[in-house]
């Protein structure tokens, strides 16, 4: 699976306010797979600390409006997120998962959906 995305805030904002929304999602969508299904209590707890991870690569500075934040998965190494400029995370749970936030339902973003999917179909 390779991911390339560009997040661009609309209003200033923080990164800490992006990494409590990146954890608040990853938390859910863990939630959300232990109701559809029984994970072992190994599946439940092996996502926790790479999710704890994203804390650390995330400064608890401004991230201004306008500023591009670019978050992409490598495919030889499909277990990496990787936030540019900042670190990566390597768990295959999370990069999953984080990238199916943005299209799965409504999606974190509808606009960003949108504006994928209307790419996809004109490319095709």
């Amino acid at each position: 699976m390779f991911l390339y995305l560009t997040l661009v805030p609309t209003r200033n904002t923080s990164y800490t306010h992006l990494w409590d929304a990146f954890v608040r999602i990853l938390q859910a969508r863990k939630r959300l797979a232990y109701e559809d299904g029984d994970p072992s209590t190994d599946e439940q707890l092996a996502p926790q600390a790479p999710i704890s991870q994203l804390m650390k690569v995330f400064p608890n500075v401004p991230f201004t409006k306008d500023t591009p934040l670019d978050i992409s998965s490598d495919p030889k190494k499909p277990r990496t997120l990787i936030i540019r400029d900042l670190g990566a995370i390597q768990n295959e749970w999370v990069t999953r998962e984080f990238v199916l936030s943005y299209f799965d339902g409504q999606g974190n973003s509808p606009a960003l959906k949108q504006s994928v999917f209307g790419i996809v179909l004109q490319t095709h």
